[in-house]
């Protein structure tokens, strides 16, 4: 499973911004830079404090693969979100606004797209930790990879 915490990126000075793109295309993902994604600090809403952000309320998020992936899951900064899972040009899946801190999904059909859509006006899509994998894991699987997101989930960094 490979995962992307955020926090290991070098921070924006106080007042700046850090957009992310291709930060992480060696790890096979990326965000096209059309959707501005934003190194954020906040100490509520992310588990390591950093997390990621798009610029304009109610604007969608893409994370674009390398190759294909059949599991993608992220720890969200807030909730109420639709999900759209591509391959290519053609959507593999739809899920409607979940409201929980933690989602993840398996597909069965291969996906190199993820779109996020905020459910509701006024919301900005925040997410801290992205986990994804591509091949598709064995049913008793499932357990591990949820267990791997609430693990990170109780964790917190003391300040120095």
């Amino acid at each position: 499973i490979t995962t992307i915490r955020f926090a290991d990126l070098a921070p924006p000075p106080p007042g700046g911004i850090l957009q992310i793109t291709d930060q992480y295309a060696d790890l096979g993902m990326t965000i096209p830079d059309e959707d501005y994604a934003l190194l954020r600090y906040n100490r509520s809403n992310y588990i390591d404090d950093w997390g990621v952000s798009n610029w304009n309320l109610d604007s969608d998020m893409w994370f674009e693969f390398s190759e294909p992936i059949h599991t993608f899951a992220a720890r969200m900064g807030n909730s109420g979100f639709d999900w759209w899972l591509y391959n290519g040009d053609e959507l593999v899946h739809f899920i409607p606004e979940w409201v929980t801190d933690f989602r993840g999904f398996i597909s069965d059909e291969p996906f190199d797209r993820v779109q996020v859509k905020p459910g509701g006006s006024g919301s900005l899509v925040s997410m801290d930790d992205i986990l994804f994998q591509t091949i598709i894991p064995a049913p008793g699987a499932l357990p591990v990879l949820i267990g791997v997101g609430l693990a990170t989930g109780g964790r917190r960094r003391r300040p120095a």
